[in-house]
């Protein structure tokens, strides 16, 4: 598919009747970008990289003295998980053409089909650049606000004692969320500043507004993930409070009871050696002994519970 704007209106036309003069906007699949490569004059480097696709790559953008290579790498917002989605943008003055390199669900083209059938007053590249990447920053301030509410929730169920496993599981696996989110959107951060510095000076001047706000949204969004991960580190350390605190009473218990019995051990200790004792003979020894080892019990209790150690 490519385009050309007349009368700020997207007119399709042929490869052979693109106009250097005329804005002229593209869409093809990597297959055929490959058939009319030869004649852009890009970087071979460029188009080596849209072949060998790595799923480790993330989203970057070089810039040349004619042109801009852009290499995006494509976020699932509302989940916050990564997505096999790739596509290049390749722009020059007065032209701009978008290389899709794999699309599973077809949603690239269908997003680049809504962009020129929208309705876009004064259409220009610079716009439909604009619209191209706020589309790939979806609705994640949306996406943001569920996970927030579910990091306060986990607070809540720690504050209030509940099992403490689940919690830890639980924020581990939004903090990875978070952690891809947060690379992302740092990567469509460096294109942005990289587009709004037009160092080549293939944007308009009058129109850069638009990449100006799509860079200050990405900015707030990297804010709101460095917010959220903050909290997470708060999470896991009050986490690792509950812990201690469990711990400690645990180890608490364990030391009164221990206290409690040494007395009576050593009652043990002593009439189980091998000599005589006096009371042994005795008609109530046995009593005695008994009765002593419920005293030192209950002597010590109350000596616990006054010093509220239990």
């Amino acid at each position: 598919m490519i385009y050309q704007i007349i009368n700020e209106q997207p007119q399709e036309i042929s490869f052979e009747q693109i106009d250097e003069k005329k804005e002229t906007v593209c869409f093809m699949s990597l297959m055929e970008f490959e058939q009319y490569y030869g004649k852009l004059e890009f970087n071979s480097s460029n188009l080596d990289e849209c072949r060998n696709v790595k799923p480790y790559r993330g989203s970057k953008i070089e810039v040349y003295d004619d042109y801009d290579y852009c290499y995006l790498r494509v976020m699932d917002t509302k989940t916050l998980h990564k997505s096999s989605d790739r596509m290049a943008l390749f722009m020059k003055k007065n032209l701009m053409i978008c290389v899709e390199i794999v699309d599973e669900d077809e949603h690239l083209e269908k997003s680049f089909r809504d962009i020129l059938d929208g309705n876009i007053r004064h259409m220009t590249l610079e716009k439909i650049l604009y619209s191209m990447l706020l589309g790939f920053l979806g609705d994640t301030n949306d996406t943001l606000s569920h996970v927030e509410k579910h990091i306060l929730q986990l607070e809540e169920r720690l504050f209030n004692g509940e099992e403490t496993g689940d919690v830890n599981k639980e924020a581990f696996q939004i903090k990875r969320r978070l952690f891809d989110c947060q690379t992302y959107y740092e990567e469509m951060q460096d294109i942005g500043l990289a587009l709004t510095a037009n160092a080549n000076h293939i944007f308009h001047q009058d129109s850069m507004r638009y990449l100006t706000i799509l860079t200050e949204k990405t900015e707030r969004i990297c804010k709101n993930l460095d917010q959220l991960l903050e909290r997470l580190v708060h999470l896991q350390e009050a986490y690792d409070a509950a812990l201690d605190l469990n711990l400690n009473r645990i180890m608490k218990i364990f030391t009164v009871v221990t206290t409690i019995f040494l007395p009576l051990t050593l009652i043990v200790g002593w009439y189980g050696m091998n000599f005589n004792m006096p009371e042994l003979g005795w008609k109530y020894g046995y009593t005695c002994v008994i009765g002593l080892s419920v005293l030192v019990v209950i002597v010590s209790m109350i000596f616990f519970k006054r010093k509220k150690w239990l």
